[in-house]
């Protein structure tokens, strides 16, 4: 069983719980409260204005209300009520706005977290409970568990195999599968699983990451995918010959199974929604 515990989404979101659960202790002011969370709620209504999936803007829309009835609610209980019931409202206020709160303070103070311990306790909070959930199933464990964080020197060690078999290149302490050349390469095909899907540059930047966006440009081709993202402040790092990195999505996976398997493996399965741009990168990392 692999436990995928190095991810843009969760460096994200173990950011935020962070910064967030810091803001709560710092016991605010209900005034100072108020004025951060109105201030937060600007760049999250131009997010809501912006979004197309219906599905999500009608969860945003949901938060929004539930923020606003609890800023209303505040309000009404400031001049008319006692301590009481400010500190009560002042705390269903807090509960409402976490999320939007929490992205608005990330944005503010996300690269002010350096300490790696923070980015672990999301996944072992979420690994415990669904352990704890498979327990109560009576679902045998796994025989082997990895962890992504466990296998950063092998997957240094991968990743300077791709580079020295010509198919990977650095960039601003940053590493790259050289995907045209792959492709190019006689017995090698790139995407075999969705060959029609190459061009999906929604697919390529979705697999890429939320936090790399900015990384678009270091590349040879829109196509190449990262193997070794160099850390920016805000994001866990270890050494590597390339400088303070963590490693791509693509290839934990690609890294972990071949240690416990070998070089091959007989069943691989997944969500189809992972075939490309995931499977198909593990696919030509691992060629």
């Amino acid at each position: 069983m692999n436990i995928t515990d190095i991810d843009d989404k969760i460096i994200k979101r173990a950011r935020q719980n962070y910064l967030f659960e810091k803001y709560v202790e710092e016991n605010h002011p209900w005034k100072r409260i108020m004025d951060d969370t109105l201030e937060a709620m600007k760049p999250f209504a131009e997010k809501v204005r912006t979004e197309t999936d219906p599905d999500k803007k009608a969860m945003y829309d949901r938060m929004s209300e539930k923020v606003n009835k609890a800023l209303t609610a505040l309000e009404a209980v400031v001049n008319n009520k006692g301590q009481d019931e400010i500190q009560q409202a002042r705390k269903a206020l807090l509960e409402a706005s976490r999320d939007i709160v929490a992205d608005w303070l990330d944005s503010l103070h996300g690269s002010e977290v350096t300490d790696n311990s923070i980015f672990t306790s999301l996944p072992r909070f979420f690994e415990e409970q669904f352990h704890g959930d498979m327990k109560a199933l009576n679902v045998l464990p796994a025989d082997v568990l990895t962890r992504v964080s466990e296998y950063i020197p092998e997957i240094i060690t991968f990743v300077q195999k791709i580079i020295d078999n010509g198919f990977g290149y650095e960039s601003n302490g940053s590493v790259y599968f050289d995907t045209p050349t792959f492709d190019q390469s006689e017995g090698h095909f790139y995407a075999k699983l969705v060959p029609e899907s190459v061009g999906d540059s929604k697919a390529l930047a979705e697999g890429e990451g939320d936090l790399s966006k900015d990384k678009v440009t270091e590349k040879k081709s829109p196509i190449d995918f990262a193997l070794w993202k160099a850390s920016k402040p805000g994001e866990p790092s270890w050494d590597s010959p390339w400088g303070k990195g963590r490693p791509g999505w693509h290839i934990e996976c690609s890294v972990m199974a071949s240690s416990i398997l070998g070089e091959s493996m007989e069943i691989h399965t997944g969500g189809c929604d992972l075939k490309f741009p995931h499977h198909d990168n593990e696919l030509a990392q691992a060629e």
